[in-house]
């Protein structure tokens, strides 16, 4: 009968795989583990960490500081700031009308002077993307796990990262992995993705971008 695998390598299998770009092979012979073995132990790394540490590391920060930090990126007003990064996985559907947008093309200096406080503040979120990749290396290829395993690895990647921010791990080379802001990026071909929005939802966003770009060009600076 083979030996319980211990908890502490357990661990550093987990970890070792959310940090490298390896494959479950290539941790299979680090370890001198089965590969089925490793990816189980993965799974059951990944889950105990969500299950165990998630609530308490990953919470919403006070409210009037979220607040008084935007005001002073220009968007008063606002809780902060939401942005993605890729993880090679099968995508879920998602509702885009949710989330606002720049202006594609701006057509005067309310929509640009809208855009420029919209990318500043933006850039709080793709900074901490960025620390989160280079830190987990795993986020930066496909993932070799289930679809019903993903949010578990993510999750405990988030975990492990805040932990390693409050005590202030430094991470070597992280400038590559933070995208460079620039007035246009990404909004090339922003106006047509498809989200499956009726014109209600799209009039009533767009006078929503609207009253808060006025609002922008009126009161901040």
């Amino acid at each position: 009968m083979r030996s319980a695998i211990p908890v502490e390598e357990r661990v550093a299998i987990g970890v070792y795989f959310l940090a490298s770009r390896s494959c479950y092979r290539t941790i299979a012979l680090v370890f001198q583990k089965g590969t089925s073995t490793v990816a189980s132990v993965i799974v059951e790394v990944c889950l105990a960490i969500e299950h165990t540490l998630l609530k308490e590391e990953v919470r919403v920060s006070d409210i009037n500081k979220m607040m008084s930090s935007m005001r002073k990126l220009g968007f008063p007003h606002c809780l902060g700031s939401v942005d993605g990064t890729h993880v090679a996985i099968t995508p879920p559907k998602l509702q885009g009308q949710a989330y606002m947008k720049p202006y594609a093309v701006p057509r005067n200096e309310r929509e640009r002077h809208y855009n420029k406080i919209f990318n500043r503040s933006r850039n709080i979120v793709e900074h901490a993307l960025g620390w989160l990749k280079a830190r987990f290396r795993r986020l930066s290829v496909r993932m070799e796990a289930h679809i019903q395993n993903v949010n578990s690895i993510i999750a405990s990647v988030v975990v492990l990262h805040n932990i390693f921010e409050k005590k202030k791990h430094l991470i070597p080379n992280v400038d590559q992995y933070i995208e460079q802001p620039t007035e246009t990026r990404n909004l090339e071909n922003i106006d047509i993705v498809d989200y499956n929005r009726g014109p209600s939802d799209r009039v009533e966003a767009e006078a929503i971008r609207t009253a808060i770009a006025e609002y922008l060009f009126t009161h901040v600076k």
